[in-house]
């Protein structure tokens, strides 16, 4: 039987090592059942340590010989901006949107390439060694704390990689904040290094390219400011204690807008529904909006046209939307990358969107009606097990199909413009 405890909050030094997606999720959740395995480790959780300690200094000295192989890129007499990027490019326009990014001095890391890091510039074995020191001291000292066996664990077999990583990585960022001390840290994924470069000095900021999940101030970062989509982001993150300053992403409702529908396509559906259950969906609603004859357009997700080398390395797969879409013939294919762009620019009534998609989002911000597809079984959603990963209250905040299709049918078919407002209103809880 699960049992949940009271999990204390550490101090902000700690918490890299605890940067872990399985670990937080404990942390939110609270549960403390833990196999045989854990443990077991748990109680020789000193003995793995002196093991961890050991294998550290390999990797140091590793790490230490691997940057002089790789070429240094850096040369810049000055550099105002860095930005962490998850290395999928699309993540990082929220950045450039809102903040007025010079090319000339800036520097872009793909956040999970321990090279792009080593391109920086060579650091110093003392240095390097003096943040291995540090790290390690931290992990130790971590050990004792009221934490389940099974975080204490987890932490133990990611420890001589984190504790390496994170070291180079704060090293790395030591060293630009003393070359640049001006310089201001934008990342939109990549908790370790925003953790590394916070402690090296940084002044970091944190722009979510999507809707937010359930975090824990036990892993998170501590941010100087932090960028959401919705009121519903900004007030969790104030309950759950983060102290940074909390933005929401400006947006100005649409004064006027069209006959129109755009339908926002995701990279790939084949790991959670069958593509036969989604095409029957996606006529349907393509019927009912040429039934009150409204332009169609359709938008792919930017996954979608990245090339070959990309998608293996990152694993990615796709479904082929060209094909599946080959039976519809009176759409329009938008090549705008931006969805919020795309919004503006076409002035939709109405946009369709995956269930749980950050476009149902940024739609009803504008003050266009959003509709969200092949929202999980009933079933699953009652279901105990059923963790609703979003802190975006997608259920109230959108309608979805083929459940509201009265409510939807009743607005397209209503020429009045108090029936759609009566509906953004309730859509916003206002």
């Amino acid at each position: 039987m699960n049992k949940t405890v009271f999990i204390p909050i550490i101090p902000k030094k700690y918490r890299w090592i605890f940067s872990n997606s399985y670990i937080e999720e404990l942390f939110i959740y609270g549960n403390t059942d833990s196999c045989f395995k854990d443990k077991l480790i748990f109680r020789t959780r000193y003995i793995i340590f002196i093991y961890i300690c050991i294998e550290t200094l390999f990797r140091f000295l590793l790490y230490f010989v691997k940057q002089f192989f790789i070429p240094v890129v850096l040369n810049k007499e000055k550099v105002l901006s860095i930005i962490l990027e998850s290395g999928k490019g699309y993540g990082c326009s929220n950045i450039y949107k809102i903040f007025d990014i010079n090319q000339k001095v800036n520097i872009s890391i793909k956040a999970f390439h321990l090279k792009d890091y080593m391109k920086l510039g060579r650091v110093d074995a003392f240095l390097f060694g003096k943040n291995i020191l540090s790290a390690i001291l931290d992990y130790y000292t971590t050990l004792s704390f009221n934490f389940s066996d099974k975080v204490i664990s987890l932490s133990l077999k990611q420890g001589a990689s984190y504790i390496t990583r994170y070291s180079y990585i704060k090293t790395q960022f030591f060293l630009l904040h003393k070359k640049y001390p001006d310089c201001v840290v934008y990342t939109d994924s990549g908790s370790i290094p925003s953790h590394a470069s916070i402690s090296a000095g940084f002044k970091t900021i944190h722009l979510y390219h999507g809707l937010m999940s359930h975090i824990h101030p036990n892993t998170f970062p501590d941010y100087y400011s932090i960028y959401v989509y919705s009121k519903d982001e900004k007030e969790y993150l104030l309950k759950v204690g983060v102290d940074s300053e909390v933005y929401i992403y400006p947006s100005i409702a649409l004064k006027f807008k069209t006959n129109s529908v755009i339908f926002f396509m995701p990279a790939d559906i084949s790991n959670n529904l069958n593509l036969d259950t989604v095409l029957k969906e996606l006529v349907e609603l393509f019927n009912l909006f040429e039934r009150y004859s409204y332009k169609i357009f359709i938008k792919l997700h930017p996954l979608c046209y990245v090339n070959n080398s990309f998608s293996k390395e990152y694993k990615l797969s796709y479904t082929n939307w060209y094909e599946a879409l080959d039976f519809i013939k009176n759409y329009n294919l938008i090549d705008e990358d931006n969805a919020s762009v795309a919004l503006s620019k076409l002035k939709p009534s109405f946009l369709v969107g995956l269930h749980g998609s950050t476009v149902l989002c940024e739609g009803l911000n504008l003050g266009i009606i959003p509709i969200g597809i092949f929202k999980p079984d009933k079933k699953i959603l009652d279901s105990v097990a059923y963790r609703d990963p979003h802190v975006y209250k997608i259920n109230e905040r959108s309608l979805s199909w083929p459940l509201d299709l009265e409510i939807i049918n009743s607005v397209l078919g209503e020429k009045k413009s108090y029936a759609y407002g009566n509906i953004i209103r309730k859509l916003r809880g206002t």
